[in-house]
Order: C-alpha cells, then sequence, then structure tokens
C-alpha cells in the first residue's frame, strides 16, 4: 500500500482542503501537510511511496543539508 510523504517533515498526515477563491467562489482541492503546514498556501503534489518505505524516507531527510544564502 502506498501513503503520500511531505517532503519538508516526513510526516504522512496529509489532508486535502478546498480553497474557495475569487467572486465566482471557484474551488481548488489542495492538500497540505498537518504537522508543518506545508503546501497550504501552495499548490504541491506530494510524494507517494510505499508504506514500508516511510522510515528510509525519513532518514533520508536527515542527510540532506539546506544551505542559505
Amino acid at each position: 500500500m502506498f501513503t503520500k510523504i511531505c517532503p519538508k517533515c516526513g510526516s504522512t498526515s496529509i489532508h486535502p482542503y478546498v480553497l474557495m477563491m475569487g467572486f465566482n467562489m471557484d474551488s481548488s482541492l489542495r492538500e497540505y501537510c498537518m504537522s508543518c503546514s506545508y503546501g497550504y498556501n501552495d499548490q504541491i503534489i506530494f510524494p507517494e511511496i510505499p508504506e514500508v518505505e516511510v522510515e528510509e524516507f525519513r532518514k533520508g531527510m536527515s542527510e540532506i543539508t539546506i544551505e542559505f544564502w
């Protein structure tokens, strides 16, 4: 079985929400991470991985170094 995972914090608590926009109340179905709110203001596509690989994915996240300019 596959599960969606947050690329920012590694959480699998990804939930949909409907964004209502404009005068016509056009709606857009989006998803966001309940743990860190990643994707709430942007239209993000969360990766889906096999559930058995979640811990390995999280271990790999700790090895990534982010540099700020």
